[in-house]
């Protein structure tokens, strides 16, 4: 029985997540990189969750007060149980409680939960409206105009999301005008609907913006992060990559760097010009990228030195890889000379260990890079790791 009611939640959860990821995605925001993006500007804020409860309380207080009527008093306290839970998600996720494999979903429960907020605060509206009293019916089209107001601005990176939110909010209201039947009442239902097209216009002008500025501080970034001759990533990227990867002691065999070092490169570039010795470096490059795996990285940190960092790969299929380099690279290069040039490649190999930052696994890599030299250039030297530290034992 545990079983099947386990089963049953999980799969409501998964449910639940797909119904949020879709209401949180657009076709614009295809990539997980420019969702992440596009969610994290979706700022987690108690302060508009907390007013919103706030304008809920007086619009039932006040309700209770003209008519006398109890289910404003319903509507209260199930606004104060949906307010409760979305703070109690955004203390969590913004104080950092949420665990990583708990972060979507609580993110969905804050999204979602706001979908029961604005249904329940739109039909609380349009039973206001259809009290016919004066007062309530002023605030209720000041509370529904503020709120789908507030929505749009709030949410141009979740469109669809704020797109239903509106609607949720302003159609309970839009139909108790509509149904009074007067010809002035029915000219507001018209004018309500268009405020709402409108906005809803709005939310998707700004999510192109959103995604234009997306795209632009991407731009920057790889600009930034990336060589300009060869098209491959740079220092800075490189840096980045083994700031983030190296020290974890999880998976010590995960990562590995390869330093490379053209042989023979200064004389290509004192025999023929730099314009022969970049256009080299640009075939080295190509190569590089048809020798080494897809989720593998090159980057070229400078002058004829290049980088490589393989994942996922033993000290033989590392040996391997490093002797298709060699081989690769070795092939002569047409540059419009009488006779193609031809250099070689000095390569130094290091794994990450679970006691190595960035920088002393590149040295690491880099000292091993000295030893292929040292013993005959065009070759592969392996950094070998120091023995483990031995343990002590009481007398």
């Amino acid at each position: 029985m545990s079983t099947i009611t386990g089963a049953r939640g999980s799969s409501i959860r998964r449910h639940f997540i797909a119904a949020y990821t879709m209401l949180t995605s657009t076709s614009r925001s295809a990539t997980p990189d420019m969702r992440i993006w596009m969610l994290r500007t979706t700022t987690l804020q108690s302060a508009p969750v907390a007013m919103g409860s706030v304008m809920t309380l007086f619009a039932a207080s006040l309700t209770i007060a003209l008519t006398g009527q109890r289910w404003p008093l319903a509507w209260a306290l199930v606004d104060l149980a949906a307010t409760t839970v979305r703070l109690r998600g955004i203390f969590k996720i913004n104080a950092g409680r949420a665990a990583a494999s708990e972060l979507e979903f609580e993110h969905a429960v804050v999204m979602l939960g706001g979908l029961v907020w604005v249904a329940l605060f739109g039909i609380g509206a349009g039973l206001m409206i259809a009290t016919g009293l004066a007062p309530l019916m002023m605030l209720a089209a000041l509370n529904a105009t503020g709120t789908i107001s507030l929505i749009a601005t709030r949410n141009a990176a979740t469109p669809r999301y704020g797109v239903l939110c509106m609607m949720l909010c302003d159609l309970p209201f839009v139909l108790a005008i509509a149904s009074r039947g007067e010809p002035a009442m029915l000219s507001i239902a018209g004018f309500a609907v268009v405020l709402l097209i409108g906005l809803c216009a709005v939310v998707m002008q700004n999510n192109k913006l959103l995604v234009r500025k997306y795209e632009t501080e991407r731009m920057l970034i790889d600009s930034a992060h990336s060589d300009p001759l060869t098209g491959l990533s740079n220092r800075k990227a490189l840096d980045r990559l083994l700031t983030d990867q190296a020290g974890r002691g999880s998976e010590p065999a995960s990562l590995t760097v390869l330093c490379l070092d053209l042989d023979g490169f200064k004389s290509v570039n004192d025999d023929h010009g730099h314009a022969a010795g970049d256009h080299l470096l640009k075939v080295v490059a190509e190569r590089l990228r048809h020798e080494l795996r897809k989720h593998d990285d090159i980057f070229r940190i400078g002058g004829d030195e290049f980088v490589c960092v393989l994942r996922d790969v033993d000290s033989t299929t590392t040996q391997a890889v490093a002797e298709r380099i060699i081989a690769a690279l070795s092939r002569p290069v047409e540059i419009g000379a009488e006779r193609p040039v031809a250099v070689g490649v000095s390569i130094g190999g290091a794994t990450v260990d679970a006691r190595d930052d960035a920088a002393t696994l590149l040295a690491k890599a880099d000292g091993a890079l000295y030893e292929a030299k040292r013993s005959g250039k065009n070759r592969y030297h392996r950094a070998v790791a120091p023995p483990p530290h031995p343990t002590r034992t009481g007398a």
